[in-house]
């Protein structure tokens, strides 16, 4: 599957994806952490890549880049969606689960600290 094609069965990332001005070629000068999707995925564990997402997304689930290293914002953006359906999480699910994200970054040692000194 072409990686710009997304399974009907992850509706609510096609519907996403079809806001993008550009498609997953979206906004490449945004950049995150990759720590996001660790701590994601030690949250709320996926048991293998699901058939059908974008393969761009592969290398998270099954060899997640350094914490440290800076990856496309699209792509964590693409991948809490992605989490949402695979765990069939609502609107609620989805607020829990970027709370948990968050809530694990602001009470780590790094993170912690600098945030509590901004």
């Amino acid at each position: 599957m072409a990686d710009d094609m997304i399974s009907d069965a992850f509706p609510r990332l096609q519907a996403y994806v079809k806001t993008l001005p550009n498609g997953l070629s979206s906004y490449p000068e945004c950049r995150g952490k990759a720590s996001l999707f660790s701590i994601a995925l030690a949250l709320h564990p996926v048991a293998r890549f699901p058939a059908g997402a974008p393969e761009r997304l592969r290398v998270y689930f099954d060899n997640p880049p350094p914490a440290n290293q800076w990856v496309p914002e699209l792509d964590y953006c693409l991948f809490s969606i992605l989490m949402a359906e695979i765990h069939g999480w609502d609107q609620v699910g989805m607020r829990r689960f970027r709370y948990g994200v968050m809530s694990h970054i602001n009470n780590s040692a790094m993170y912690g600290l600098l945030f509590r000194f901004l």
